[in-house]
């Protein structure tokens, strides 16, 4: 799921309607931005911190879910903790920068969320209840071959993509790459530090649900109002509301996935996974 953007009710409604109709355990992966334009940030943090989920097996732990950082949570980041940035040489301009996009709700849904006997520290009251959440955020995560993240990986980039420091704000840094999720785009996999393949999930840039795929890659944003949450199905699991994901590669296997949108059944399609996912995935 990515995008939240302060939406808690329709993420809650998206998880349920995923366990109503599978009932199996998962491991949820978040791709970023959290915070601005919807109006419960604040509940959607606390929900995803005290999160969990039972583990595959009767024996394991319950297992918390994968949060990744994206731009709107580096912008608040980078305006309520400068000090945890001591290299930061900033004029305010990244609290013009977090302004222009959309943080007047992030900051209502503080004040609803702070005591009143808070309220004249209203600032470090904020950085109590949010510290626990950016200590989690991470900013890629590589299940077998899948690479999950906030806003793509470039043509010909590799991990390293990644390694920049917090803040990053210019376009085409890792927070704000502005990606198009188009067969020619992503027509070949990018590659971990080993040479192997990556299919690549993100989120950050609107896409047309039509238009979400392409042979390397899937986007998950399609636009404000959180309507989309991605289910990868391993083939064990499969049931006849999935549908096989055809390779394009000479390796043979099958995957399945499936949106969940909002308001809406499972939206199927088919979709494209190297092996080595499918073997993932059925671990």
């Amino acid at each position: 799921m990515t995008d939240i953007h302060g939406k808690f009710s329709e993420m809650q409604r998206l998880l349920e309607a995923v366990r109503a109709k599978t009932g199996n355990p998962a491991h949820l992966v978040f791709l970023g931005d959290i915070f601005d334009r919807g109006p419960d940030s604040i509940k959607a943090v606390n929900f995803l911190l005290e999160f969990k989920e039972p583990g595959i097996r009767p024996e394991e732990p319950p297992r918390l879910p994968d949060l990744l950082w994206g731009n709107h949570d580096a912008l608040a980041y980078v305006v309520l903790f400068p000090d945890h940035l001591p290299d930061l040489r900033d004029d305010w301009g990244f609290a013009n920068v977090w302004h222009n996009n959309g943080s007047e709700s992030t900051l209502q849904s503080l004040v609803n969320a702070v005591p009143m006997e808070d309220m004249l520290e209203l600032r470090r009251a904020a950085r109590r209840l949010l510290e626990p959440y950016f200590a989690r955020l991470t900013k890629y995560h590589v299940s077998g071959n899948l690479l999950l993240c906030h806003a793509g990986l470039p043509q010909g980039e590799s991990l390293e993509f990644f390694e920049p420091a917090l803040p990053v704000v210019h376009e085409g840094s890792w927070l704000w790459y502005r990606p198009e999720c188009t067969p020619q785009d992503y027509a070949s996999p990018r590659l971990d530090p080993d040479g192997g393949r990556l299919f690549t999930i993100f989120g950050h840039t609107p896409q047309d649900p039509a238009e979400a795929q392409a042979p390397y890659a899937l986007a998950l944003d399609f636009g404000y109002g959180l309507q989309a949450l991605l289910e990868i199905v391993p083939a064990a699991a499969r049931s006849e509301n999935c549908r096989p994901a055809d390779l394009t590669d000479a390796d043979p296997g099958r995957a399945y996935y499936r949106y969940h949108l909002t308001g809406s059944d499972a939206v199927m399609s088919p979709c494209h996974f190297p092996r080595q996912v499918v073997q993932q995935l059925e671990q």
